[in-house]
């Protein structure tokens, strides 16, 4: 019998079936009222800042947990989202710590991200344009980001000190040529700077010289600067062949990869504008003597037409100088002038603005900008100015098409000082006595500094110098001025036809004209007081030349990606694409004739030329074929593995054997996953380890497979003929065979690498640490090779020698300080050795010489030795004692053949910063140094030389035992030297070697300091500024040398970028940068 129950529900006898149709009666009440709960959900809306800065942080991805809600902050940093109380709001955005807010019923929840570097989130540029978390790479990369950049003109100079492996000289003036190198020169005579990469197109990074760096020496830059820093949103850096493999031969050296800024979606229209001011001196000149002025005592003790400095000692009594003219003489004290030579120089000044529009929809971005960089030189009438104009854009055109343009345009016109020896400013003002006020020189009309014409017609000077000229006549009569147009850009479209394919069509080009013209006056003067200075004339026939080069390299690549899993925690993604490289370079140099030169004075034009036209122009072309491959595979976000390989075809080598092919392997284990949710995670937060192995090819330079020919010159004692030749209204051609023999058998150059690091976070990622072991070595390496000049030859082109480089890279960041109260404190640092040794070059051959240096010290690439060898002549050391050997008759030091020194190449590199911020505070310091290396200056041999430089003035001139000598007691048994003196004069005039010129290349710099302020959103309210920031800068600010080095900073060098380093050939000086920046958004 079924028991019978009564329901409470409408006071009603129920039963299990009417439960069961209550249950779903209540189920549909359930469904129908769901929109009434629904109005639990409320509209919550903020903004999102960086902590650092207080700084509106656009893009940041707003979306609430464990659903598919989500939206992104405008460019203001705001943003609004739909929400109920207790759900989860995350922020998240690349570079910057995930943040979660509970919704607590608020309508406002304002958050400040906290700026982050550690590898568990870090997304990085890599081969190609490819983006990916840098915990999956097998080889080391690391990424500079904009902020990082700082204030530097020079995105090149910004990058020193930040990365590990990284070797950057510069002298930090603006349009001044930087070197940058990385892990090591691989290359005997070939190119040893990494590939430079602007949005997945190779650029440009040429630094085209004169080759007589000894008399004409101007620094034109190189390409590589001529972006503008404030268009960069990162840099990458590639430092192996394993990173750069995919970019083929021209990245044999690593690459630099820069990505410049662009819109954000949905973004309103967002201006910013920069403005900034800087001052510019000369960091370091050399320490001069102050106890003796003009004259030679061992000629005319005070001889007034003289230069040298080897005159009496200073006795503040006033004495005439220079020459009479018309009866009048210049009278002065004779007492030192200590700074005469750094009152020269001006301060330079450099005006900085930029302006930037972007924004976005939600299928469009754009971004434009305009710079302007106008300098004045710390030369007195030199200048440098440069424009740049920057557009790019993205558009979805539905869900499988889309397209992106980046368009760069820059613009430099400057006029530069000239360097080396002949008519050099810096020759003239370092070969001043101690005594001369050289700012006192500067009116040229006045007859005692300049030139004139007497009552006879005659043309004089009426300098005091008999053997220099006033510098500032000789700033007035030549002239050194360069115009570059160029233009760079990149345009793709891509496809994705179904989920995980994506096929991407690449097209780009890097197009410049760079155009030079220097000038030199034609004149001729005589002293006017000939009686006493003699034939010592002023002369030049003149000169006028044009060197211009148009460079147009063109870029395609087809690209095709494929991402899938292929099981459980097994992901693969792979690319394959095919890339053709066409280069063309056209220069043409012409010139008055070097001997005649000018015609009329003053009119410089080819047409004016006294005797026929010195003209050449040189085509070089070259094209690539590559078909290149990447497979990618994860597991479980934990082991990673990657293999790529690439196949060139090169127009530069033999046609039957122009192909090559390289491979390279990479893997990487995250470790840290094993125990990512137990406590030991707290002590090591991330870990992990890599290796990878690769090998680049790198083909020849063009036209190295024939014996090439050029206009024939016929170099004699009086001067040079130059074909063709006229005669009777006849032209005579004729051409000669180069000096290089050709050769139809090259193979291309190879570098392979092993490498082996690992990364690990410790403490909550508050310490991070970066550890790098690597071993590259290079092979086939292209070479002219010496032969005997008896063949008719110079050289030929061979394959031939090795060369490895062994180095050790750490980098290490630390926040030790971050409090809820807004202090935050980081520490950064790098140390980075290598250990270069040429292995071999050719049978019978045991060095080669590297590029252009001087007949006295050269440079070579020696079997034993580090690459940059220096090789010249030097004091004779005496082996068991290690003191110089004098000649006991005139206790002069003997001076031994030809020997090897050090190399330019430091023992070590190393920096350390740190950044410290304060609520709208941020302080950042960075200093670095290189230890270890030579340079060779030439400064100290012309001030030695004169008698300027605070050696020379060593015991009061008198004579005395040279240091730490020996002499041969005549039994063949060298003893010590405590009585044999030498004259001073005679030792710095006439015996030193070059040897004693080369110095020890170590410094230490503080190369940034840098203080912003960040204004408060608070305090910019009644303001049009969403952001406003006032930053006070400076750039290579101080340096520290040995006491052994008293002439110049290491960093600078007379050949610019070439491979050939560490001469200092009376450069243009290194400057210390000071400035202020406003920088505000609308």
């Amino acid at each position: 019998m079924r028991k019978k129950t009564t329901c409470l529900i409408f006071f009603t006898p129920c039963d299990m079936e009417i439960k069961k149709v209550l249950r779903k009666t209540l189920a549909a009440l359930l469904i129908l009222l769901a929109p009434v709960f629904a109005f639990a959900q409320q509209k919550i809306s903020g903004k999102v800042t960086a902590q650092e800065d207080g700084s509106a942080l656009p893009g940041v991805s707003v979306r609430i947990k464990d659903s598919n809600t989500g939206t992104q902050t405008d460019a203001k940093g705001n943003y609004s989202i739909t929400a109920s109380q207790g759900q989860v709001l995350v922020f998240t955005f690349v570079g910057y710590t995930t943040h979660e807010v509970p919704v607590t019923g608020a309508s406002t929840y304002n958050v400040s991200l906290q700026f982050t570097r550690t590898a568990l989130t870090e997304i990085v540029v890599t081969g190609q344009g490819v983006k990916r978390e840098k915990r999956s790479l097998g080889y080391a990369v690391a990424t500079i980001n904009k902020e990082d950049i700082g204030d530097n003109v020079s995105p090149i100079n910004a990058l020193t000190g930040k990365v590990a492996g990284l070797n950057i000289t510069s002298g930090y003036a603006p349009g001044a040529s930087s070197r940058i190198t990385l892990r090591g020169p691989t290359s005997f005579n070939g190119n040893n700077q990494p590939v430079f990469v602007i949005d997945g197109i190779p650029v440009s990074n040429d630094n085209i010289r004169n080759s007589d760096f000894l008399n004409d020496q101007v620094d034109y830059g190189n390409r590589g600067n001529d972006i503008n820093p404030n268009d960069i949103e990162s840099i990458t850096v590639l430092k192996g062949p394993a990173a750069a493999a995919l970019y083929g031969s021209i990245a044999s050296n690593g690459a630099i990869l820069i990505t410049t800024k662009k819109g954000k979606k949905n973004s309103p229209a967002q201006i910013n504008f920069s403005t900034g001011y800087q001052l510019s001196q000369v960091l370091k000149l050399p320490t001069f003597q102050n106890e003796f002025g003009q004259g030679d005592l061992d000629a005319i003790a005070d001889d007034r037409r003289e230069n040298f400095s080897w005159g009496l000692p200073f006795d503040g009594k006033v004495r005439p100088f220079g020459q009479v003219i018309n009866g009048k003489q210049q009278l002065k004290e004779y007492k030192a002038i200590p700074n005469n030579v750094k009152n020269f120089f001006d301060y330079g000044q450099t005006f900085n603005n930029n302006l930037t529009i972007s924004g976005g929809n939600e299928k469009s971005t754009y971004f434009l900008s305009v710079g302007a960089l106008n300098n004045k030189g710390i030369i007195p009438t030199t200048n440098y100015n440069k424009y740049n104009i920057r557009f790019s854009g993205s558009s979805e055109f539905s869900d499988k098409f889309s397209s992106t343009v980046s368009v760069g345009y820059t613009n430099i016109s400057s006029q530069l000082p000239l360097g080396g020896q002949t008519n050099s400013v810096y020759n003239s003002i370092f070969q001043q006595p101690r005594d001369m006020p050289i700012v006192d020189f500067k009116d040229l009309s006045n007859p005692f500094n300049g030139t004139f014409t007497g009552a006879d017609g005659t043309q004089y000077y009426g300098y005091y110098g008999a053997y220099t000229k006033n510098p500032y006549f000789l700033l007035q009569n030549y002239k050194n001025n360069n115009s570059v147009d160029r233009i760079n850009g990149t345009f793709s479209l891509s496809y994705k036809p179904v989920k995980g394919l994506d096929i991407t069509e690449r097209i780009g080009a890097d197009v410049y004209a760079d155009r030079r013209y220097e000038k030199g006056a034609k004149y001729f003067y005589k002293p006017f007081e000939q009686a006493f200075y003699g034939q010592n004339n002023w002369t030049d026939n003149g000169k006028y030349s044009q060197d211009i080069t148009n460079y147009l390299q063109f870029n395609h690549d087809l690209i095709v990606t494929y991402t899938t899993t292929l099981a459980k925690d097994l992901n693969m993604k792979v690319l394959g694409g095919n890339n053709v490289r066409i280069t063309t370079n056209n220069n043409l140099f012409s010139a008055t004739n070097g001997t005649g030169g000018l015609i009329v004075p003053g009119f410089y034009n080819l047409d004016n030329s006294n005797g026929p036209i010195n003209s050449t122009n040189t085509l070089t072309q070259r094209r690539l074929y590559g078909f290149y491959g990447e497979a990618d595979f994860d597991y479980k976000n934990m082991l990673f593995l990657g293999f790529t390989g690439r196949n060139d075809i090169s127009s530069t080598l033999p046609t039957n054997n122009n192909s090559y092919f390289y491979p390279s392997v990479n893997g990487a284990f995250v470790f840290s996953e094993l125990y990512k949710d137990k406590a030991f995670s707290d002590v090591l937060s991330f870990g992990k380890v890599r290796l990878s192995y690769a090998k680049v090819g790198q083909d020849a330079n063009p036209y190295l497979l024939q014996t090439t020919y050029a206009k024939t010159s016929i170099n004699g004692d009086f001067g040079s003929i130059i074909f063709p030749l006229t005669s009777n209204g006849s032209t005579i051609p004729s051409f000669s065979r180069g000096n290089r023999i050709g050769n139809p058998n090259l193979k291309p150059e190879f570098t392979s690498s092993f490498e082996v690091g690992t990364e690990l976070s410790f403490i909550k990622n508050m310490i991070n640490l970066d550890l790098t072991y690597y071993n590259t070595k290079s092979t086939n390496q292209i070479v002219d090779v010496p032969i005997p000049n008896s063949s008719g030859y110079t050289s030929i082109a061979m394959n031939v020698g090795e060369m490895t480089n062994k180095g050790l890279e750490i980098g290490l960041r630390a926040t030790p300080v971050n409090t809820s109260y807004g202090l935050r404190i980081e520490v950064f640092g790098t140390y980075n050795k290598v250990k270069n040794n040429v292995v071999s070059i050719n049978e019978g051959i045991n060095q080669i010489v590297i590029g252009n240096g001087t007949t006295a010290m050269q440079q070579v690439a020696a079997i034993g030795k580090p690459y940059g060898t220096f090789y010249g002549t030097g004091l004779e050391i005496d082996p068991a004692s290690g003191k110089v050997v004098i000649d006991t008759a005139t206790g002069m030091p003997h001076n031994s053949a030809t020997r090897f020194y050090g190399t330019y190449l430091p023992d070590y590199m190393a920096s350390l910063g740190a950044n410290i911020s304060y609520k709208g505070f941020t302080l950042k310091v960075l200093f670095d140094t290189k230890q270890g290396g030579q340079f060779y200056s030439n400064t100290k041999s012309v001030i030695d030389f004169g008698g300027y430089s605070i050696e020379t003035a060593a015991n009061g001139r008198k004579d005395y035992v040279f240091p730490n000598s020996v002499y041969d007691d005549g039994t063949g048994k060298l003893v010590n030297n405590t009585s044999i003196t030498f004259h001073p004069e005679r030792y710095w005039t006439r015996i030193v070697p070059a040897g004693e010129n080369l110095i020890d290349a170590s410094y230490v710099k503080l190369r940034e300091a840098s203080l912003t302020y960040s204004f408060a959103q608070s305090m910019l309210k009644r303001t049009p500024f969403s952001r406003l920031n006032v930053v006070l800068y400076g750039n290579n600010l101080f340096l520290w040398v040995p006491k052994s080095n008293q002439f110049a900073d290491p960093e600078i060098n007379g050949q610019g970028a070439a491979n050939v380093q560490g001469y200092e050939f009376l450069s243009n000086p290194s400057l210390r940068n000071m400035g202020i920046k406003v920088d505000v958004s609308f």
